[in-house]
């Protein structure tokens, strides 16, 4: 029984590692993404976190690429905690401390949704990782409570973020076609769509 938790938590975090990428609402896999996948994949996330820094200090006053490239920071950091190691925690704590960073420095970027979107998944990969540990060694109750603590943030965070894409809606429709403050209306539509599934995900995560 042991052994096939246990098959059952490496697979889950497999597939979590499998996953590095920006929300699919902001922008298609490009090849920059998937120089990172396979920089995580291959055990080089600390080196795939320096990368996406360079790239983000590169990106200099363009605020879209500089949101992007600070989503892709966040997925990094994750990616390294992932792999476990004393660094772990501090790469968990990273994630949200890069989306403050960047919230602060720039409270009017139409990209914020997308990054608190990008936090929540980062809080979503260690609910996956932490219930991978609880599916190995199920005596341990205090990793199931930790699973849930991590599924109620999630779910906070997703109807937080459902709120603010439905205030910006009719200003992004409002917007003319050479664009304006907020994202196109497109887009956020798109980033409703996958706020419902982290939802779904956490759920599914709280049901096991």
């Amino acid at each position: 029984m042991h052994r096939k938790f246990h098959r059952l938590g490496s697979a889950w975090l497999g597939m979590s590692l499998a996953m590095a990428c920006v929300s699919p609402a902001y922008c298609q896999e490009s090849p920059e993404d998937r120089t990172i996948q396979m920089m995580c994949r291959s055990g080089l996330a600390e080196s795939a976190i320096l990368y996406a820094e360079a790239r983000r200090e590169l990106a200099g006053d363009n605020q879209g690429l500089r949101a992007k490239w600070t989503m892709r920071l966040m997925e990094c950091h994750a990616q390294a905690a992932l792999r476990g190691g004393a660094d772990a925690n501090t790469h968990w704590s990273d994630c949200d401390a890069v989306y403050r960073q960047f919230a602060s420095e720039a409270p009017e970027n139409g990209r914020l949704p997308w990054l608190a979107w990008q936090r929540a998944r980062c809080d979503l990969l260690r609910a996956q990782s932490t219930l991978a540990q609880f599916l190995a060694v199920p005596a341990k109750s205090e990793l199931r409570e930790q699973t849930l603590a991590w599924v109620r943030k999630i779910l906070r965070q997703m109807e937080t973020l459902e709120e603010d894409i439905r205030r910006r809606q009719p200003l992004a429709a409002r917007q003319s076609v050479s664009g304006g403050s907020e994202a196109p209306a497109e887009q956020l539509n798109k980033l409703a769509v996958d706020a419902v599934l982290m939802r779904c995900e956490a759920l599914l995560i709280r049901a096991r």
